[in-house]
């Protein structure tokens, strides 16, 4: 793809590995350039985007480039007419798989565990707290994000800080529930199992109170 393609994009959420991705494609390569945004060294070396690119040869890496979104004005020459289109649908695509599974798994997890009528197939009559719940959600996200001269990124960020700090609170359920002889029987989990499980939510709080407390500070 890269020897194809004079700009290629790494699309996803955030912590699923694209900056591993990224350094991996550098790892060992003489003609590569590295330039990390989350840095102020890395935002330094491309605080005048086209002095700092044009006398670049070979493969060149900007990571987190959505902190400056100045710098796919410098890109578009290189990438097409087409590629500013090409990326806006990627965004789109990304955008509509989450509101789409987000509040609906949410909505779903809810009911389930009421005992509330949900799914698809249902009419607002037939399952009124399953439809409200969902569109409840999707209404409120896009109030959030309509909201005028509201800073995205940090947004983005803190939405993912939240997700962090709440996930140890739903793995201490999923755990209770896996570990109960009544609801799963033969299936439960071991007692070795359940240990392990333990420490690991424990070191999952701790790293997301420390996540939550660097958000913070910076």
């Amino acid at each position: 793809m890269l020897a194809r393609n004079p700009v290629c994009a790494l699309l996803g959420p955030r912590q699923c590995g694209k900056t591993t991705l990224a350094r991996e494609l550098v790892r060992g390569r003489k003609d590569a350039h590295f330039f990390d945004l989350e840095t102020a060294a890395g935002r330094r070396r491309l605080a005048e985007p086209e002095l700092a690119l044009a006398p670049l040869r070979g493969l060149v890496v900007i990571d987190e480039i959505q902190r400056e979104p100045g710098l796919f004005a410098a890109l578009r020459p290189l990438a097409g007419p087409y590629a500013a289109g090409l990326f806006a649908l990627g965004l789109l695509n990304a955008g509509l798989f989450s509101v789409a599974i987000i509040p609906l798994s949410t909505a779903y997890a809810v009911c389930e565990a009421f005992g509330w009528e949900a799914g698809l197939d249902r009419s607002p009559r037939e399952a009124p707290i399953f439809v409200g719940l969902f569109t409840a959600m999707i209404v409120a996200s896009a109030l959030v994000i309509l909201l005028p001269g509201i800073p995205l990124i940090p947004v983005m960020l803190f939405s993912q800080v939240l997700n962090g700090v709440l996930l140890p609170f739903v793995l201490v359920f999923l755990i209770l529930l896996t570990g109960d002889r009544e609801i799963m029987g033969p299936h439960r989990n071991s007692s070795l199992f359940s240990t392990l499980a333990w420490v690991l939510v424990a070191a999952l709080a701790a790293l997301s109170v420390l996540l939550a407390v660097a958000t913070l500070v910076r």
